[in-house]
């Protein structure tokens, strides 16, 4: 017997970058795919930030250095 319900699933909408805001989804043959770099800093025993990471979602060209970031930045 197959017993049916409502189940509610949270997906992903949209990725930003952290610097500058924009979307790092982009439309590939007509479906959304991630064109993201991804940098991540995790401290160890014996450092002062032990325990702590950070994450940073870059645009692609930010990442490579080919754009400048924003003056505020």
């Amino acid at each position: 017997m197959k017993i049916y319900g409502l189940k509610q699933v949270e997906v992903v909408v949209d990725r930003r970058c952290d610097v500058c805001g924009a979307s790092v989804l982009i439309d590939c043959d007509g479906a959304r795919v991630e064109e993201v770099g991804e940098l991540t800093a995790s401290w160890s025993y014996g450092s002062k930030n032990d325990g702590i990471s950070h994450h940073l979602d870059l645009f692609p060209r930010r990442f490579i250095g080919t754009e400048r970031p924003p003056s505020w930045y």
